[in-house]
């Protein structure tokens, strides 16, 4: 039997999709806002991991998107900052997802998602992927984020 492990935000799920839902609040610079956002999103999740402090993808991802506020200068209504992170728990897969994933799965594989996003986080997004995996798998019970060694072993 073949498995496959997927990581799920920016693999299967797109991360530019809550910014591009809410384009028209954020104006003409929305694409290099949701940038700055995913990217300081990662490298928050590497310092965490770097400096052993704990803390969870979701207070991460809130912090990011405070700091793409404040770097990229957009002004951000507090209701389209609640409305951009609600979007970033339901997120949508890419659209070529579904079909990969039944052709795997009717090949008799084994699939599951390996992800640095919190327990909670993995099943809120479970019903926008439109696909049930056989695991769901947060590394928040390892303490450090990927590419951390730690986030890979069985616990």
């Amino acid at each position: 039997m073949q498995c496959y492990v997927f990581d799920a935000y920016g693999t299967l799920f797109n991360l530019h999709a809550a910014a591009e839902r809410y384009q028209a609040a954020l104006g003409g610079h929305w694409q290099q806002f949701s940038q700055t956002w995913r990217t300081k999103h990662i490298e928050y999740t590497w310092h965490h991991s770097l400096t052993r402090r704990p803390a969870t993808f979701w207070l991460l991802a809130e912090r990011s998107l405070d700091f793409a506020i404040a770097a990229t200068g957009v002004p951000v209504a507090s209701k389209t900052r609640t409305d951009l992170l609600a979007a970033y728990r339901c997120m949508e897969p890419y659209p070529e997802v579904r079909e990969v994933l039944d052709k795997l799965k009717g090949k008799g594989a084994s699939l599951a998602i390996l992800s640095n996003g919190d327990p909670d986080m993995l099943e809120n997004a479970r019903p926008h992927v439109g696909f049930e995996f056989d695991a769901y798998i947060s590394i928040a019970a390892a303490g450090y984020f990927k590419p951390h060694a730690a986030a890979y072993r069985k616990p």
